[in-house]
């Protein structure tokens, strides 16, 4: 794509420029005598990138020059056209208003040096186009197939570059963000897969979310069993003491078969007790686990990962360092983001835990009121403890099978990891290969 000429409906504003083969210089240059004391800068060089990447479809924003509020009124009459090539040849002439920047017009012709400023909107190839489908119809009709499947608009930003984009010579300024949005594009550009290179950051995504996983199932299965057999193993044992309380608490329960109370209500309290102990178990485990990730503190050791590149005998580039510190901001960020939400996550598991604690001491009183009219004292507290050890034995167990599930998916988690990581350094092989074919010592 070449550029050949812009201009707009008002020329004295913005007289014609045109480009021609070759190289185009624009120069900052003081002809009036009276402002000869002014320096060169502050001239509009910049500001004509700016014009022809309003002209080449892009997103319209507030603080863009043409938008900004004190200039409203001033520029709000323009209608900028920019006439450009095609590799094939053909012309394409682009209108877009600043008072309506969605709507943009094309016309496709062959005429050199053609102004269309007053030309009818009946007689333009595609006229008033919403933005977004505009910005397909001019990838079309430029047709730059090297691109695909990116578009026109990933290469607009090193072909206009501002000030601030020559601080490095691959990451634009707009390039703050993940590197996944710009470094696969890039790589096309120079010869390389890029759809591998997007592949290999969506692997890394991929195994950061996988591995965060892991840690918090880790955590939450830690201190009770280190493998899914030694759970087993518990969950046997505890099972049969479940089984042999149940049998003591039936033995102790004939024995007082006449006594006066209603066993159906000390079942039903029992059973609610139960359930509510093992609510206010997984609460307080909640509770712990919220309190010691709002304690922890991420960080990344730029040692230790310098140490990761060089094992994996990928080159650790100086910029990895200069990023570390936006690399500890953006940490920063996560950090506040996810303690807004275990905040909230902690209230809300307070207020569980401040619901059940009196409903717990309102059925135990019940229970032993109930139990208090048994007439063998001797045999209702040995019914007593009997019932709150089972309860009890009933709680863990079921604690137990619940830690033998998540280990069940540790263990699938893991295994995605491991793929994943293989599916990765395969990739990376691949592409480095890739490179050694392409440029051979």
């Amino acid at each position: 794509m070449r550029l050949r000429k812009l201009y707009a409906n008002n020329p004295e504003v913005r007289p014609p420029i045109y480009f021609h083969d070759g190289l185009n210089v624009v120069i900052g240059e003081i002809r009036r005598r009276k402002s000869r004391e002014d320096d060169t800068h502050n001239l509009g060089k910049t500001l004509l990138c700016q014009l022809l990447d309003f002209c080449l479809l892009r997103q319209k924003e507030s603080e863009f020059f043409l938008f900004k509020k004190e200039n409203e009124e001033r520029f709000a009459g323009l209608i900028f056209f920019l006439e450009v090539e095609s590799h094939s040849g053909e012309r394409i002439t682009i209108r877009r208003g600043v008072r309506d920047a969605s709507k943009i017009s094309f016309m496709r012709h062959s005429d050199e040096d053609s102004d269309f400023v007053d030309v009818a909107d009946a007689d333009w190839s595609h006229v008033n186009v919403a933005f977004s489908r505009a910005r397909k119809i001019l990838d079309g009709l430029l047709d730059l197939r090297s691109l695909q499947p990116w578009d026109y608009r990933d290469a607009i930003g090193y072909a206009l570059r501002t000030q601030r984009d020559f601080s490095e010579p691959f990451q634009l300024a707009k390039h703050a963000g993940k590197h996944a949005d710009w470094k696969p594009f890039l790589a096309h550009t120079l010869g390389l897969n890029g759809r591998k290179v997007a592949q290999v950051y969506e692997l890394a995504e991929d195994l950061d979310s996988v591995r965060a996983e892991i840690d918090r199932l880790k955590a939450e299965v830690s201190g009770i069993a280190e493998s899914a057999d030694e759970l087993r193993g518990l969950i046997s044992i505890k099972s049969r003491e479940v089984l042999r309380g149940e049998e003591k608490l039936e033995e102790y329960d004939f024995q007082i078969a006449d006594a006066e109370i209603d066993r159906d209500l000390v079942g039903r309290l029992d059973q609610r007790i139960a359930e509510l102990n093992e609510q206010r178990y997984y609460l307080r485990s909640d509770l712990g686990r919220i309190q010691s990730a709002l304690d922890t503190r991420m960080s990344f050791d730029i040692k230790k990962i310098e140490k990761v590149f060089n094992e994996a005998r990928v080159y650790f580039g100086d910029q990895l360092v200069k990023d570390y510190s936006a690399l500890q901001k953006f940490n920063q960020e996560i950090t506040v983001e996810r303690n807004k939400y275990l905040r909230k996550e902690l209230t809300a598991v307070e207020e569980s835990l401040a619901k059940i604690e009196p409903e717990i001491s309102t059925l135990n009183k019940e229970r032993a009121s109930a139990l208090a009219t048994l007439r063998d004292k001797e045999t209702i507290s040995k019914f007593k403890r009997l019932s709150k050890r089972l309860v009890k034995q009933k709680t863990e167990l079921e604690v137990l099978r619940r830690r033998h599930d998540l280990l069940g998916v540790l263990a699938e988690k893991r295994a995605l990891e491991a793929r994943l990581s293989h599916e990765r350094e395969l990739l990376r092989e691949e592409m480095e290969d890739h490179v050694k074919e392409e440029n051979p010592i």
